[in-house]
């Protein structure tokens, strides 16, 4: 009994090493296809690589600018997932369940990526807008201390 408890255990371990199991992935329900890339301070981080990547396997490459924004113009629909790489920091990659259509000039539902450096953080993609707002609170707080 004590065999199997163990094989499963590494079973599944291995699954989620090898990237075949996505319960750790952050799913956001509705988005627009735009959005802004952020560090811990709550700044803009410029020349990310986003790749946005449908069920059927369509991808579709973008960098945010100079302020850390982005938008994929062209993408909407269902079943999408957002991965983003930037040099010095932990990537981070979720699941966005319906995705709309942005334009250039408007973005109303962005999504929000937060970079993370270092062994003991993580990276993430939220929607929710007083998330930033607290990470640049917090941040001020913490560089009024020293």
């Amino acid at each position: 009994m004590i065999r199997l408890a163990a094989l499963l255990l590494v079973s599944t371990w291995a699954c989620v090493c090898q990237g075949q199991v996505d319960f750790f992935q952050p799913r956001i329900k509705t988005a627009s296809a735009c959005g802004f890339i952020v560090d811990r301070s709550g700044q803009g981080i410029p020349r990310a690589a986003l790749a946005l990547t449908n069920e059927a396997g369509t991808k579709s490459e973008t960098n945010s600018d100079e302020h850390g924004r982005f938008t994929f113009v062209q993408s909407s629909g269902s079943g999408w997932t957002l991965d983003v790489h930037v040099a010095g920091f932990i990537p981070a990659s979720g699941i966005i369940t319906k995705l709309r259509l942005a334009s250039a000039s408007r973005c109303d539902k962005p999504i929000y990526v937060v970079m993370g450096v270092g062994v003991n953080d993580y990276s993430y993609l939220t929607t929710n807008r007083t998330e930033i707002q607290k990470l640049k609170k917090a941040w001020t707080k913490g560089k009024d201390k020293k």
